[in-house]
């Protein structure tokens, strides 16, 4: 018999246990989601106490459960309660872990659902009866999954394809590095970065999500209001990168922003804070320390590039500047935005862009 807790299914007799989070397993070959949702892991953190328990195998490799462990290590927590669910090799971790987004958190998107159920399908070596047991638990209809793997081995490379891409616009690594890391030559992957720019005719696209406005004209101070234009943040983006940058130009983005989706989309290489994950805001980082240390990396890993900060008040804009200035970066652009959805007193919020050279 069994009992629901928050939509997972604990078994009568499976009492959760607790675990040090330190002691946790994380396989990203063995997750079918591609990464974390931050905001979904600061939302998570404000009710730890409401949240089920993880799932782990039993040799502690998660199964399910990774925006809620992210959301503890957040709160500085260093226990985690959990629900043991044994399994026989990898394939059946992948498979558990399908089942188990099926019934609660943040859906799989289509495109992790058919990487995963490429990489399941290829695990079986082609099994035809294996597909009906795939479409259980993916729940998809069979036309889509037969659709996702007709042709496994042009999939396969297309998703090899978008790892390198993925890696690439990562911008932690140098394009001979991912190609070390993916076993393949270098010439291989300037092919596949250098076809994608093509294809997607990036500028061309960008120029049409461009403002019809001109708010460029002033250099350090600029601001707008609702009069001038609908504010929306992720057409601001794009005028950024549009105005500053071009494909595979790397942008620093030391919190987190939808900055980070823009970049992607636009191929833009982009590399973000080391207390990103444990500090999504700026509002936590410790200037003094986490944002010193990250602006040696910018040194160290950026000969040239951009940095773009998203201030959520005045004195987290303040505070930026005087740091910046500091280090002795150069402001371009310092873009003042009305808060249409404001909560914080001032109501508006900043961009600040930065030049390294």
């Amino acid at each position: 018999m069994t009992k629901q807790k928050n939509d997972i299914k604990i078994e009568a007799g499976d009492k959760p246990k607790k675990i040090n989070i330190d002691d946790i397993v994380i396989n990203p070959e063995l997750m079918p989601r591609e990464e974390l949702d931050k905001t979904l892991v600061e939302t998570y953190a404000e009710n730890v106490d409401a949240l089920p328990p993880i799932i782990l195998n039993q040799e502690d490799v998660l199964i399910d459960g990774w925006h809620r462990l992210e959301a503890h290590k957040l709160k500085g927590l260093k226990e985690i309660e959990y629900i043991l669910k044994k399994t026989k090799d990898d394939k059946e971790i992948m498979e558990e872990a399908v089942k188990a987004n099926a019934t609660h958190g943040k859906q799989l998107s289509m495109k992790e659902k058919k990487k995963t159920a490429i990489r399941l399908f290829d695990a079986s070596d082609g099994n035809p009866d294996y597909k009906k047991h795939l479409l259980s638990i993916f729940g998809v209809s069979k036309s889509t999954l037969y659709k996702w793997i007709e042709d496994i081995a042009k999939e396969k490379e297309e998703l090899f394809k978008d790892d390198i891409i993925n890696t690439y616009l990562q911008a932690e690594l140098t394009e001979e590095q991912v190609a070390e890391k993916y076993n393949v030559a270098q010439s291989t992957v300037s092919k596949i970065v250098n076809d994608l720019a093509k294809s997607l005719n990036s500028e061309k696209s960008i120029n049409e999500e461009i403002f019809d406005s001109n708010i460029w004209e002033i250099n350090t101070a600029n601001s707008f209001d609702e009069s001038d234009m609908c504010y929306n943040e992720t057409a601001l983006n794009t005028n950024i990168l549009y105005r500053y940058t071009k494909p595979f130009d790397i942008v620093y983005i030391p919190t987190e922003t939808t900055m980070l989706d823009s970049c992607k989309k636009w191929l833009r290489r982009y590399f973000t804070g080391d207390e990103m994950v444990a500090k999504p805001h700026l509002a936590a980082l410790d200037y003094n320390k986490d944002f010193k240390k990250d602006i040696s990396r910018i040194r160290t890993r950026m000969k040239e590039g951009h940095i773009i900060i998203k201030c959520n008040n005045l004195q987290e804009d303040t505070t930026v500047f005087t740091m910046m200035e500091k280090q002795g970066m150069s402001l371009l652009n310092r873009i003042i935005i009305p808060k249409l959805k404001s909560s914080f007193e001032d109501g508006y919020e900043s961009l600040l862009v930065y030049k390294v050279k």
